[in-house]
């Protein structure tokens, strides 16, 4: 459950964007502006929130409190973690987060490249394992000291390190989107052809174009809250958006596979 506090108006939508794009409830409180037809949709979307499971596209951004803790004077890791994280949402590239101390082969998985934010103190234990994805890095300090802010004769060197330009998300499909525009990504593991989006333009109007890959075509169930399902087949598909939430069920042609829960 999230609640943000956030009482009316935009606000309002807001925050009911956000906490049904993160979470299956919906928990207003005293003095709330709960925006028209709230529940009427969740229960118009009950199946899509039963069954829906994180998605990553491959992606995942390294958290770290060591990191966090020793570089807290000049907020060295967290300007450049905030950085990459809002860089990631405003091109609708999906992602996950994990922490650097708490890093393992279980958690790593389904994930092709990992992107590491200023990141100057890893242990040789973490970058191991850091070493089995492409490897993005940010700034210039990234492993020159241990887990213990030790520095180094030499920095970690990463054998696949990739150019952050080559950051691209695994997805059956292309996107386009307002920049300001929320995008939550989910798959559904009874349906390994299908993907479920949650999008929110606050303040905005504009499009959402779905592109099918090469040889492919697309189905989409268009749920909105103040307008009765639709769906839209063929190769683009265009789809109005405003600040209300919309909630796209994709298929296609080609499989989208299904990610453990993360």
């Amino acid at each position: 459950m999230i609640y943000l506090g956030w009482g009316d108006g935009a606000a309002a939508e807001i925050e009911y964007s956000l906490a049904i794009a993160h979470s299956n409830t919906y928990y207003p409180t005293a003095g709330i502006d709960v925006p028209d037809g709230a529940f009427h949709f969740l229960n118009t979307i009950a199946p899509v929130l039963k069954n829906r499971i994180p998605y990553s596209g491959g992606i995942a951004v390294v958290y770290s409190v060591r990191n966090k803790d020793f570089s807290h004077e000049d907020h060295t890791f967290f300007d450049n973690y905030t950085m990459v994280c809002g860089t990631l949402i405003q091109n609708h590239i999906p992602f996950k987060i994990v922490c650097l101390e708490y890093l393992s082969k279980n958690e790593l998985k389904n994930i092709d490249m990992v992107i590491l934010p200023g990141l100057a103190g890893i242990s040789d234990a973490e970058a191991k394992l850091l070493n089995t994805k492409k490897v993005v890095t940010i700034g210039n300090n990234t492993g020159t000291r241990d887990e213990h802010w030790n520095l180094r004769k030499t920095p970690i060197i990463f054998s696949r390190k990739t150019d952050p330009g080559d950051i691209a998300a695994r997805l059956p499909f292309y996107i386009t989107a307002p920049a300001n525009t929320f995008i939550e990504y989910y798959t559904n593991p009874r349906k390994k052809n299908s993907m479920y989006l949650f999008a929110a333009a606050p303040g905005e109007q504009g499009h959402i174009i779905l592109n099918a890959e090469k040889g492919s075509f697309l189905s989409v169930n268009i749920y909105a809250r103040d307008k009765e399902r639709s769906k839209k087949s063929g190769k683009t598909i265009t789809i109005d958006m405003d600040s209300k939430l919309l909630v796209l069920e994709i298929s296609g042609r080609q499989a989208m596979t299904a990610e453990n829960s993360e």
